[in-house]
Order: structure tokens, then sequence, then C-alpha cells
């Protein structure tokens, strides 16, 4: 799915460059848009709308310091107005945006500082929005034959800078001299902050520059919801009874901020200030989708548009009804968004209304995802998915029906939809009224689910973390990548210095550190597949793999490993692979594994509830059974302790 992601996203960043790349749920508002500027000018833009390099100062950057970002494009004479570098974190997929410091004929320079106590992270630049003569344009860089540029901030174990050795190894790079001219200089440029700041000096920072800063902590667990109050004065809605859709909407997003504001572990945002347009010369589907880009860029969580019906067809139609994501590129926001809609729902049909049920709508267009399910047909939902946000369409009542349009007269009704809204997301996602809390904040893990205990531990000791913010993920599979982090989180992450120990685990992945540490071979929790050397970061992990990692790292840690119980009371017993034996009848022998209607199921994989519930048995055990002092264990150094291939 991440791979569809990036693709999404590039669609969404180019739609106004190349008309023939467009992803067809966005056809009518290309059309719209050529039918108002013009085929003339739509073709001007496809031949000098291009990106034509990336330039990053430091591939790797210590703490404090300041990162120099150069966005060149192919033709020179471009002039931007503002621009805007949007780029992600690697490590904890968050999306940014950073506004330009200072622009000169044909680039763009960024400069981005990070203090002493700024995480250690690797940023992944994606693409740049900018304006020119009025007219706003995006460009996604690897669309523009760009490899993804990265650079890294802090001490990270040994991370790998992709896109560094396509900089360093280019035949040009344009760079800015101090007058503001455009050089061409060799691959590898040893610094060009001297450059940056003598074009700055020339061209003046933008006014009233603002980056836009990190929307939240590392570690810091809050739902982000962006509010989006549907329609505008420019892109109007549905009328009925002397009431405007537009205006309602508004009225409605306001009220459920006020509510919504009141709970804890909540960040609330808001597409603008007015029931005014933002982008009042541009067509629905362009203001739609800055509405999610500004989402993204604040971190989202939840993507909540907010309208009124109308039915032309018949004035007996009454009632609220939401729309959530289709089954296509990512179940899980599928999942997730019929539980906010049907809570919702809950809420408004509380009130009187009519609950018409929770809906999704499909395309009429043929984008389909690799399972030939087809895309969203709505456009604030579609792209929302696209960015890994939640988004839900809540359609209150009926203008053009007379019981609905009653209610909708009074004021004090108005602030009840609101409320209700703000409600139906709180019970979604679990908040709870006055100070924040630091709560866990998923939607797929409920108090009366057999694995909320473990969940909780796992999410209040750090041990995993959630999918997202708001998801879990308790039914998905775990990779033996992810036990590797697991265990690598318990023992303190201690650092390790980068060797080729499996051509698989290369540098710069979430679990480099991690496999490495294990594998050591004063560890040795870690010893790969016997057959090929590999270790199979993404293969799912068996729970014989899961027992024998814990079994060694208990070893490791000197823990008391002497409990062990014999499998005969299971029926599968003998399906336990040999290297998984021993391991198997101590994490029976503890509690940690106690089967499932008589079996062991070695070979089956580890989903993650059940993963966090043998963690919180295995760390709980370790404190209660630590060895004594002259019992203490080491791994045994054998290398024919090898995993088999599941």
């Amino acid at each position: 799915m991440q791979h569809w992601k990036k693709s999404a996203l590039a669609a969404l960043l180019v739609i106004s460059v190349a008309v023939g790349s467009i992803t067809p749920v966005y056809a009518e508002d290309i059309v719209q848009m050529e039918a108002e500027a013009g085929a003339e000018a739509a073709e001007s833009k496809r031949e000098t709308d291009l990106i034509g390099y990336v330039y990053v100062d430091e591939t790797k950057l210590s703490l404090p310091g300041t990162q120099n970002i150069v966005v060149g494009f192919a033709d020179e004479t471009v002039l931007p107005e503002t621009a805007v570098l949007q780029y992600h974190s690697e490590v904890t997929g968050e999306l940014y945006e950073s506004e330009a410091d200072a622009v000169t004929d044909g680039a763009v320079l960024f400069s981005e500082e990070y203090t002493e106590g700024a995480a250690a992270d690797e940023y992944i630049l994606d693409g740049i929005c900018y304006t020119v003569n009025g007219q706003e344009w995006m460009a996604f860089f690897t669309d523009e034959g760009i490899e993804t540029t990265a650079y890294t901030v802090g001490i990270l174990d040994d991370v790998q800078t992709y896109g560094a050795e396509a900089i360093e190894n280019a035949t040009n790079i344009y760079v800015l001299d101090g007058n503001g001219e455009m050089t061409v200089e060799s691959g590898d440029i040893e610094d060009v902050e001297e450059t940056i700041a003598g074009a700055a000096e020339q061209t003046g920072e933008l006014p009233e520059a603002q980056r836009a800063g990190r929307s939240r902590a590392a570690g810091e667990k809050k739902l982000v919801v962006y509010l989006c109050a549907g329609h505008d004065t420019t892109h109007i809605g549905a009328e009925g009874y002397g009431m405007r859709e537009e205006e309602l909407n508004f009225k409605v997003r306001q009220y459920c901020k006020e509510e919504l504001e009141k709970y804890g572990d909540v960040e609330v945002y808001t597409d603008r200030d007015s029931v005014d347009c933002k982008y009042p010369n541009r067509v629905t589907g362009y203001c739609l989708t800055q509405r999610i880009v500004e989402a993204a860029a604040v971190g989202a969580d939840v993507f909540v548009d907010l309208h009124f019906n109308n039915s032309i067809a018949t004035s007996e139609a009454s009632g609220a009804e939401v729309y959530y994501p289709n089954i296509s590129y990512n179940e899980w926001i599928h999942m997730e968004g019929n539980v906010l809609a049907n809570q919702v729902l809950d809420q408004l049909s509380a009130l009187g209304l009519q609950n018409r049920g929770a809906k999704i709508r499909n395309s009429t267009t043929n984008e389909r995802d690799d399972a030939g399910n087809k895309a969203d047909y709505y456009t604030s939902i579609n792209v929302s998915k696209a960015y890994g946000i939640t988004g839900i369409i809540v359609e209150h009542a009926y203008l053009n029906n007379e019981a609905d349009a009653e209610k909708l007269k009074d004021e004090n009704f108005l602030k009840k939809l609101g409320v209700a809204d703000a409600r139906g997301i709180a019970s979604a996602y679990g908040l709870t009224e006055g100070e924040d809390t630091g709560k866990m904040l998923y939607w797929d893990v409920k108090p009366e689910d057999w694995y909320y205990d473990a969940a909780e531990y796992a999410f209040y000791n750090n041990i995993m973390t959630g999918l997202r913010t708001t998801q879990f993920g308790p039914s998905e599979n775990l990779a033996r990548a992810q036990f590797a982090t697991i265990l690598h989180r318990i023992q303190g992450t201690p650092e390790v210095e980068y060797t080729e120990r499996f051509p698989d685990v290369t540098m710069g992945q979430f679990y480099t550190g991690a496999v490495l540490w294990a594998s050591q071979k004063d560890v040795n929790i870690i010893t790969g597949y016997e057959d090929s050397g590999l270790f199979g970061p993404s293969d799912y992990i068996t729970r014989e793999q899961l027992v024998t990692m814990m079994y060694r790292y208990a070893k490791f840690v000197k823990a008391d490993t002497s409990i062990t119980s014999e499998l005969t009371g299971f029926a599968d017993a003998d399906k336990v692979n040999e290297f998984a034996a021993e391991a198997m009848k101590w994490a029976v022998g503890t509690g940690m594994i106690k089967g499932d209607n008589g079996l062991l199921n070695p070979g089956g994989n580890a989903n993650r509830a059940e993963c966090a519930t043998i963690i919180m048995r295995f760390v709980q055990y370790l404190e209660k059974h630590p060895a004594e002092p002259d019992q203490g264990q080491t791994p045994a150094d054998d290398e024919n302790q090898e995993f088999t291939k599941a």
C-alpha cells in the first residue's frame, strides 16, 4: 500500500502539469480548468513547468544545523512569486511543508533550521507547490525524472541517504552564485550556504514567509482532526426554504470545532475563517484538493467534510447520511471510516433525524487498485485516502424537505448538529473531555477486546507502536523485522555500527540497527535462514520463530529459562521444528504460549494482537523471574541454530 500511496500523491501533485497523466477521477475538473484557462495556456505550462534539479546542501546534518535546499526549473526564466517545499519523514511518515526563503530567476531557495533538541530523522523531498503570475502549480519530483532526494538529521544508525548518489554523480548541477545568477557546477558541491545567502540578499526574503512547523513532537499521541465546511461563496451548494448550504455548513463546522476542543488528546484545524473561498478563481476539484493538502501539512488523521443534502427528484427525501471510504487501496481506512461514519450517524439520529445509513460511492471512471476495486467517487474521500487520511462526508439533512428545513431554521438545532458531529468523532476514537492524557486513540481496540490490555501495555511502554495514531491493526501479521525492532526497543535501542550481516538488510531501514544488534555473536538472537543466508525482514514471523527469538533474548539478558513443559498435550507438537523445540517448551511452561483449541500452530503467522499479548507476558515474566547472579546464561554461539523458511 505504501507504493500506491506515493503513486497517488504523484498523480495529485502533477494535476496542473500534464493533463495526459492525470488520474481519471479528476477528468471533469481538468476539462473545466482547460476550458477556463484555454488550451494554449495549458500547453504552454506543459512545456515549461518542469523541475530541472534538486540540490541538497548536506546529506547528513549534525545538530544544531541548517539544511539548505535549491530547487531549479528546467526553464530558467521562471520566476515564482511563492513556493512551498513538500517532504516527509522516512521514520514516522509525517508530511511537512516549508515556505521558500528566497526566489530568483529559475530557482527557489529553502533553508531548514534544526535545533540541538531536534529528533534524529530522515527526510524525503516529495515535490513543490509554487505560484507563477498568480497561478498556482504543483510538481512531484519523481514524475519530473528526479530521483527522490533525502537528507538525514542527527545521529541515526547507518542511515542510507537515498538519492544522494544521483546528485553526486550528476553531470551538471545548476546553483546560484552570490549575485543570484545561475552557474553550472560539478556534481560534488561542498557547500552552498554562501551562494544561498547571496541570492537571498539579491532577491530579498519572501514577505511574511512562515515555515510550516512540525505538527507533532516525536512520540506525542494526539488525534488531529481537520474540519471542512463544504462549499463556499464561490463554489455554492444546495438551497432550500431560504437557506443556503454553504452558510449552514460554516455554522455547523464552528459549533463542531467548539465542542471537539472540549476533549483532550485532540488538535482541531479548519479550512478557512469565513464562508468565502480561499481560491475564488479555481475549480471545485482544485479547491477541495488544496484543503486536503493543508490537512496533510498539519498531520491530520481525520478529514471531516460537512454538508447538507438536496434531492432534485423529490422533496420527500429526509435525514442524515455519511459517506466513508470504500475498500480500494487501503482496507484499514475503509474500516476506520465505517466506524467513524456510524458513530456520527448515531449522534445525528439521536436528534430525531432519519438515519439514512453509512454509505460508500465508487468512482464512475475506471480507476482501480491492484485487486480490481474501484476508486472512491468523491474527491474529499479519494484524495484524503491518498494522503493516508480517513475522510468522511457528513450530509446532515435535506434543505428541500419541509420537516428537515423547519429544524434547520433553529440556530440551536444547528449547534446540536455540530455537537453531534464532535461527539461522534470523540466516540469513535475514545476521546474524553478534559486535559490531554496521552492515551491510545486506536479505533480498532475496544475495552471489550481480548487483546485490549496487551495493546495498552505495548502502547504505554512504547514497545509496539500503532500502524497509525488511530490504528493498532490487531489482525495484521507481524513481519520479522518488526519483531526484531520490538526486542531492540525492550533492550533500550542500543546503537550498533553497520556491517553487511545479511544481504537483504541494507543501510537506512527502520529495522537495520535492530537486526544488526540482534545478530551479533555476543547477542545471537537472530541467525537468519540457513538455506539462503538471508534474514527475510518482510517475511511474516511464525509463532515458533517468535518464541525462539524471545528465548534467545531471555538467555542474552541472563533471565531464568529453566521453567519448561513438554508439548505432548498439543495435537500438532510434531509440527514444531527442531530449532524451536526447546524455546517452545519454555514458552508453554511459562504460559507465554497457551495454544488454541489444543493446537500450537507453530508455523502459523503471528498477528499484532497475538504478538502484543505474548510480549506483555514475556516482559512481565522477565520482571518476575530474573536469573540468580551465578546462574546467568548467554546465548549459545551456534551457527546451526537457523530459522527454517516459513
